[in-house]
């Protein structure tokens, strides 16, 4: 929605790509704040800025929606898993 939004404003490519990222990061910045401190939130924000501006530039590139999700879904479960290892979980998949 957002990114057909910027399109619409007839901005250039990398500004859309670029302006969908950093609303992506900025959103979760305000759930990890809650958690984190404020380094390891920024570093965390920064980082899914990066990867908002990956899902907005394969949009660009025609991409579906449905693989952005995938691919989010994806990166979710490598984060949790990651998350479960730190807590001390047991390597079982």
């Amino acid at each position: 929605f957002v990114f057909e939004r910027l399109k619409e404003r007839k901005l250039a490519a990398v500004w859309v790509v670029l302006l969908g990222g950093a609303g992506f990061g900025f959103h979760h910045y305000f759930t990890l704040i809650v958690y984190f401190s404020l380094p390891i939130t920024l570093f965390f924000t920064f980082a899914t800025m990066v990867a908002g501006a990956l899902w907005s530039w394969m949009r660009s590139r025609g991409v579906s929606l449905v693989d952005c999700y995938i691919s989010h879904l994806i990166a979710d479960v490598a984060l949790l898993w990651i998350g479960w290892q730190l807590l001390g979980g047991t390597h079982v998949i």
